[in-house]
């Protein structure tokens, strides 16, 4: 069983990523998309070479019947364009149309706005702190999930 100060700060970690996560949404919103969609046509713009479906799941963390759904929604807009893979007959390839990259740049500076409210205050050596302890935090998940 963790200490008590363990429980206090893991507890303060879920409640500030769920405070966050929400306010990020709200955010989103407010520019006319959400997370999801916003990491699927940001994942596209900052690669340069076509993705598949599986290549934007892995980069946006999110699980492929998660993005399905949305790719589609994505492409009937007109955002994303599928191509098909001829090295897999059963996969195809994403990238952004124009519209999607004009709407992914917009997003990218709404995300930056985001970022800079959020985190406004913080010292680059507060940042940097912040940083390596969300790190080790987040490889100590990975480990903990591997050891089961």
């Amino acid at each position: 069983m963790p200490n008590n100060q363990s429980q206090a700060v893991y507890d303060r970690l879920y409640r500030t990523f769920a405070a966050l996560d929400r306010a990020h949404e709200r955010w989103l919103g407010g520019a006319g998309t959400n997370g999801a969609r916003y990491a699927i046509l940001a994942a596209l713009s900052q690669n340069k070479e076509a993705m598949t479906p599986s290549d934007v799941s892995e980069v946006t963390g999110r699980s492929p019947n998660a993005i399905s759904p949305l790719l589609r929604a994505l492409e009937q807009e007109g955002m994303i364009r599928r191509a098909p893979n001829s090295a897999d007959r059963r996969s195809h390839y994403l990238t952004l149309s124009a519209a999607g990259r004009r709407a992914a740049e917009r997003l990218r500076t709404e995300e930056q706005a985001f970022i800079r409210a959020v985190l406004k205050g913080r010292s680059t050596r507060d940042l940097v702190a912040l940083e390596k302890n969300l790190l080790a935090i987040e490889e100590r998940a990975g480990a903990v999930i591997r050891s089961r």
